[in-house]
C-alpha cells in the first residue's frame, strides 16, 4: 500500500489501514467556513516550518563563523622560500667591466676555403640462388659482387655530345648478353601455338587425370 505525501516532515507519520481506508470513504458534505480555517490552518503551518528552517541555516552559518581561528597572518614577517645562508656570507670580486670591442680589419680576415663536396659512386652486382631441398623447402642465398668505382659523368654542353656519351653507356651496360631478332609472324605463330597448346591441356585435363590414378 501506498501512503499519502507529507508535506511538513521528511518523513510521513505512520498511519494504521483504517486510517488509510478513510481517505476513500464517503464524507458528508463541509461548510465554507471549515474548508477556510482548515486551508488557513495549514498554510500558517507550512509558513511557521520555513521560518524555522532558515532560521536554523542562519544559526548555523553564525556558529561556523565564529568557530573559525582569529589568528591574524601577516605575509610579509614570513619567508616564502627559503633564503640561502652562503650567498650573503661569500667573498666575491668586484665587478670590472671588459674592455669594448675593436673592429678587425676585412683585409686580415683569413679568407675560408671553401669545402669540396666529396662524392663518389660505386656499382655492384646482386646475385639471388635459389634452392630447392627435396622436402620442397625453398632457400634463397644472396650473393654480391665487389664494389666498382664509377666515375661521376661530366655534364657536356653540346646535345650531340650527351647523346654520344648516352649511346655508349648503353652499348657498354648491354655487352655480354645476347640477342635474337624474331619477325612479328613468327612471333604470332608461337603465339597461337602456345594457345592451342593450352587449350589442348584443358580438355584432355580429366583424361590425364585418370591415367595417374591408373
Amino acid at each position: 500500500l501506498h501512503r499519502p505525501i507529507s508535506v511538513t516532515s521528511p518523513f510521513p507519520k505512520p498511519i494504521t489501514t483504517s486510517t488509510f481506508a478513510s481517505i476513500f470513504a464517503d464524507h458528508p458534505p463541509h461548510r465554507v467556513s471549515d474548508v477556510l480555517s482548515t486551508l488557513s490552518s495549514t498554510v500558517r503551518a507550512l509558513d511557521g516550518t520555513t521560518d524555522n528552517t532558515h532560521f536554523g541555516a542562519d544559526e548555523t552559518l553564525r556558529a561556523a563563523l565564529a568557530a573559525e581561528p582569529n589568528d591574524i597572518t601577516h605575509l610579509d614577517g614570513q619567508d616564502a622560500i627559503p633564503f640561502p645562508q652562503h650567498i650573503l656570507t661569500g667573498r666575491y670580486q668586484p665587478f670590472n667591466a671588459p674592455a669594448p670591442p675593436v673592429p678587425m680589419p676585412v683585409d686580415a680576415a683569413p679568407a675560408a676555403p671553401e669545402a669540396a663536396q666529396a662524392k663518389r659512386t660505386y656499382t655492384a652486382t646482386l646475385t639471388i640462388e635459389e634452392s630447392t631441398s627435396p622436402l620442397g623447402e625453398v632457400t634463397y642465398v644472396a650473393h654480391s659482387s665487389p664494389l666498382q668505382d664509377v666515375e661521376e659523368p661530366t655534364v657536356p654542353t653540346a646535345f650531340r655530345e650527351r647523346m654520344r656519351e648516352r649511346r655508349l653507356r648503353y652499348v657498354e651496360e648491354r655487352a655480354g648478353g645476347e640477342m635474337w631478332a624474331i619477325s612479328v609472324k613468327r612471333q604470332r605463330k608461337l603465339k597461337m601455338k602456345k594457345h592451342k597448346y593450352k587449350k589442348l591441356m584443358r580438355r584432355t585435363r580429366n583424361l590425364r587425370r585418370r591415367l595417374d590414378r591408373n
